[in-house]
């Protein structure tokens, strides 16, 4: 834990060092991500005769290209299903964030 202003002042400068380090590894781990994809959605072998899963296996290594969807809800029209209980079934999920500039 640090004692003072200027330590305090060190480590906000190696954070802002690591999360520009960051931001290249992700440009970088997403250029690799397309690539991967694109070759096992051309060579990849389904795991199953129904699943929408394609596998790739390798020298001490196996790829699996999962389609996943995320559903987004639209507030508006669960406002008007729910009426005035609609706050009632939002959860808050409390987490803290660092906002560094």
């Amino acid at each position: 834990m640090c004692k003072n202003k200027h330590e305090f002042d060190q480590l906000v400068d190696r954070y802002r060092e690591l999360v520009a380090e960051q931001k290249k590894l992700e440009v970088k781990l997403d250029e690799l991500k397309a690539d991967m994809k694109d070759y096992i959605n051309s060579k990849g072998k389904k795991k199953s005769a129904d699943s929408n899963i394609l596998v790739v296996f390798g020298e001490g290594y196996k790829v699996s290209l999962i389609p996943v969807l995320n559903p987004r809800w639209d507030d508006a029209k669960l406002k008007d299903h729910f009426g005035d209980k609609y706050e009632e079934y939002k959860t808050p999920h409390p987490y803290d964030r660092l906002d560094v500039r």
